[in-house]
């Protein structure tokens, strides 16, 4: 005969219970892990995106590519690494090493690809590279590069430069602001409807990547919520 405790239940029972809470308590601590990872890619590659943009517009503002570049004298296929972009009054606009919104750490800045077009004109490659902090899934990193217009005098040296094709408002329309985009997240995920979710929102459905991470996002979020019922009952 089996020996029961005070409630009915078999040592085996409850040994096999524990065993299948502990189970399903590492299940439940992957599904969260997964779903941490995931939001973190989204909202890194949202940041990276947001950070080109900013900086396309900066380098397009009167001065601030010519505060970087101005009497520069390049020859074809030179390169060469920055400590930091200035702004146009002096002050430092973006600097190796920096934390970027709390995900990203810019790393390096570098130029390549000078190419000169014309007599009194060149082409030239600005390249930020963002490392990820923290655990998530895909890259490592970013490299994004803005392409500069270069003006040159008689010398062949800068003379000013703006970003190539670059227009003198700033570009973040329809984009979701990197200070912005967590609560976005969270609204989205919630299934609460904001300004900073239908950002969010716009920008997911024009990658399809980050699309599928989000919706294996929601898929674990749905998980979550049954096995929370579950354990309430």
């Amino acid at each position: 005969m089996k020996k029961l405790n005070n409630s009915g239940f078999s040592m085996v029972q409850i040994m096999m219970a524990a065993g299948m809470m502990g189970l399903l308590s590492l299940g439940v601590m992957k599904i969260m892990e997964n779903q941490r990872k995931s939001a973190n890619a989204i909202k890194s590659s949202a940041q990276a995106h947001s950070f080109y943009l900013e900086a396309k517009a900066y380098m397009a503002r009167p001065g601030y590519c010519k505060k970087n570049f101005n009497g520069l004298k390049v020859g074809e296929g030179d390169e060469f690494v920055l400590e930091d972009i200035l702004k146009s009054n002096g002050k430092t606009l973006y600097k190796k090493g920096q934390i970027l919104n709390q995900s990203l750490r810019l790393t390096s800045i570098s130029t390549a690809n000078y190419e000169k077009d014309t007599e009194f004109s060149a082409l030239m490659d600005l390249r930020f590279k963002l490392d990820k902090i923290g655990n998530s899934y895909g890259a490592k990193g970013y490299t994004r590069i803005l392409k500069l217009n270069l003006t040159l005098d008689k010398d062949g040296a800068i003379k000013d430069c703006t970003t190539f094709g670059a227009s003198s408002g700033a570009a973040f329309d329809g984009t979701p602001a990197a200070n912005n985009i967590q609560e976005g997240l969270k609204d989205l995920h919630s299934g609460k409807k904001s300004a900073e979710s239908e950002k969010v929102k716009s920008f997911l459905e024009k990658n399809a990547a980050l699309k599928e991470m989000n919706k294996n996002i929601k898929t674990m979020n749905d998980m979550n919520k049954k096995m929370e019922e579950m354990f309430k009952d």
